[in-house]
């Protein structure tokens, strides 16, 4: 987690479906609860990064969200 301050352009929103998986909205538009991170690989491989966007998003346990 980079931390930087960038435009929504330059990051990939995730969000909590209402099965409770934590799914890539490359649209923005998809509706539950969500949450943006950066899109850079050098920050998509982190090492906390999996359990920061479980804790946004109120699920259990680390994620990994899914096209």
């Amino acid at each position: 987690m980079c931390r930087q301050v960038r435009t929504k352009r330059e990051m990939e929103r995730i969000v909590r479906t209402a099965a409770g998986e934590a799914v890539l909205d490359p649209s923005g538009r998809m509706s539950g609860r969500g949450t943006y991170v950066c899109a850079d690989p050098a920050c998509q491989a982190s090492a906390g990064r999996d359990q920061a966007i479980a804790r946004a998003l109120g699920l259990s346990g680390g994620t990994h969200a899914t096209p």
